[in-house]
């Protein structure tokens, strides 16, 4: 079972596509994952999402836009400390390539007009 976790229910996981900057490139376009909100030691499914394409940009390039929706950030020093947040060793913002996933979710037809409720989805 593919699996993504979020921290905390960012704004764009309200909408029917959405994506996410990570450091590690261990997703697979074309499959389907299960999103989690992860906090603590607490799971709640949310939803299923179709890895739709990926991309590989350094932080640096990212349309300040594209990188403040992705964070529900207010400002473009925010959402590079958030995204460093998340690891260890904080990334080279010159020179390391994030990155970007697409997801589209997978909703039944009676959920597809309110994609703000999680839909559940059998494959």
């Amino acid at each position: 079972m593919n699996i993504i976790y979020f921290s905390k229910f960012y704004t764009k996981l309200n909408d029917l596509e959405f994506t996410t900057i990570r450091r590690y490139d261990r997703y697979k376009a074309g499959q389907v994952y299960n999103v989690f909100l992860k906090q603590k030691n607490n799971k709640r499914f949310l939803f299923a999402a179709k890895l739709l394409r990926k991309e590989k940009k350094i932080i640096n390039k990212i349309d300040t836009n594209f990188l403040l929706k992705d964070t529900d950030c207010k400002d473009r020093q925010e959402s590079i400390d958030l995204i460093n947040s998340f690891y260890r060793n904080e990334i080279d913002s010159e020179k390391e390539k994030l990155t970007i996933l697409y997801f589209k979710k997978l909703v039944d037809k009676i959920n597809t007009l309110n994609t703000s409720k999680p839909a559940v989805v059998f494959i």
